[in-house]
This record gives structure tokens, C-alpha cells and sequence, in this order.
């Protein structure tokens, strides 16, 4: 059973196994173990791990706006062209759902806002992916 306390995790016979995480900001990390058998003997060793990871095209967060037309208003959004925008809508800010789908094209899209009678008010929010 793993002991979240001291990292240990108690083995057959008595045996305990101890693990200790380290990492530092160059992607380099490991782990050093050591397991202890009930006449106190133990043996150490030291695991390395290097985190190698592909370079992430950077996303754009959108750009959402309320924009009023006459008697319309839309949300007027600029999202990163050629990537997908989810839109949501709440009226609480703790329940979300989503609204539409953008794809962007790096210049302003307005959408058009619906008249929601039963909801006295509304939030919006993106999300690029």
C-alpha cells in the first residue's frame, strides 16, 4: 500500500520501497528508490528521466467582443486562421454550454446574438483549439 506521506509503498515480507521525485528546469528528473528489508538492510538507486517533448505551434487566444447593429447585437470574434473557435454561452458564469463553432480567418466574424427571453442576462467566453 502507498504511504502518500513519506513516498513509501509497504512490499511482501516485510519489505519497504521508497520513492523520492526530483526535477530541475532543464527537462532533467528522476527518482531515487530504496527498499529496506525487516533487518534494516536497504539498497538505493537513482532513476533518471529526461522530458523530450515536440515543439506546440503557439494558439492564439480569440478576440471576443460585443458589437451593437441597430437593434442586433453580435459577438464579434477575431480567431487564429485556419483553427477552430468553440464558443459558450452561461447565464451564471458556472454552467456552460456550448453555443457555435468559428473557424478562423484572422479578421473580425460577427455573430449574430439570439433574443433569449427567459435569461434577464448572458456571458460569453472562447476557446481555440
Amino acid at each position: 500500500m502507498f504511504n502518500p506521506t513519506n513516498g513509501s509503498v509497504a512490499l511482501v515480507a516485510g519489505r519497504i520501497a521508497r520513492f523520492v521525485p526530483s526535477a530541475s528546469a532543464d527537462a532533467l528528473g528522476g527518482f531515487a528508490f530504496s527498499v529496506t528489508d525487516t533487518d534494516g538492510d536497504s539498497m538505493t538507486n537513482t532513476v533518471g528521466v529526461r522530458i523530450i517533448s515536440a515543439t506546440v505551434p503557439s494558439v492564439q487566444p480569440p478576440v471576443l467582443g460585443i458589437r451593437s447593429q441597430g437593434d442586433s447585437l453580435y459577438i464579434e470574434i477575431v480567431g487564429q486562421s485556419g483553427r477552430t473557435t468553440k464558443v459558450f454561452v452561461s447565464s451564471d458564469l458556472q454552467t456552460w454550454s456550448e453555443w457555435t463553432n468559428v473557424l478562423g480567418t484572422g479578421a473580425p466574424q460577427l455573430l449574430p446574438i439570439p433574443a433569449y427571453t427567459n435569461a434577464p442576462r448572458r456571458f460569453f467566453r472562447a476557446l481555440t483549439q
